[in-house]
């Protein structure tokens, strides 16, 4: 039985951070274009989109059946990480080498060295400018935060993102995924404000 739980990819992964993971992945609008539900497609939002999927056993198996894809394809991508037992300094000695980076390694990193509080951020200028509540776009929010202490400048942060920026966001110019790292590009630290400083802190 051990065994069929750890063969299970949904095992252990609750639904309000599986869908955490493919919002900060797609994007809302990304999202509601392959499966459309009308709670990712007009005025999504976390709390709204849960509550529908969680009395809606057909919606909540399409999600579970793209994150599942999508679990896969990071699995099967050439970025692999290679952070264990790697020094903090080294690692921000080879992004500041600019070489490539992959996403899942950044995490890597930064769970390993740094205490996390989930920290409302937005993200770009004026009426683009996207904020994004405490809890949601996870991924995007540690690397913001981990870049910001660590006076990285856009392109070391953007490569921090790995194949989502570098495959696509970079290959897809026109596309709608992926809104803070195309945010990002434009606006840059300028975009960027946290709510409070705490977001990150060193172990």
């Amino acid at each position: 039985m051990n065994n069929q739980r750890n063969q299970d990819p949904l095992h252990g992964i609750t639904l309000k951070n599986l869908l955490n993971e493919l919002v900060d992945h797609y994007g809302w609008v990304s999202l509601g274009q392959k499966i459309n539900i009308n709670c990712f497609s007009k005025d999504p939002s976390l709390n709204s989109s849960l509550k529908f999927l969680r009395k809606t056993p057909w919606a909540r198996n399409k999600v579970e059946q793209l994150y599942i894809l999508y679990t896969q394809e990071k699995t099967q991508s050439p970025y692999q990480p290679k952070t264990k037992n790697m020094p903090l300094k080294t690692f921000l000695d080879s992004v500041k080498a600019n070489n490539k980076i992959s996403f899942a390694e950044t995490q890597d990193i930064i769970s390993e060295f740094y205490d996390y509080t989930p920290t409302t951020f937005s993200n770009g200028v004026g009426e683009t400018a996207v904020t994004n509540e405490a809890g949601s776009n996870e991924g995007s929010c540690k690397i913001f935060a981990f870049a910001q202490l660590n006076q990285l400048t856009a392109a070391q942060s953007l490569n921090l993102f790995g194949k989502y920026y570098h495959d696509e966001v970079l290959k897809d110019p026109e596309g709608t995924s992926h809104q803070n790292i195309r945010n990002f590009m434009i606006s840059g630290w300028e975009g960027i404000q946290f709510t409070a400083d705490n977001t990150l802190r060193l172990k």
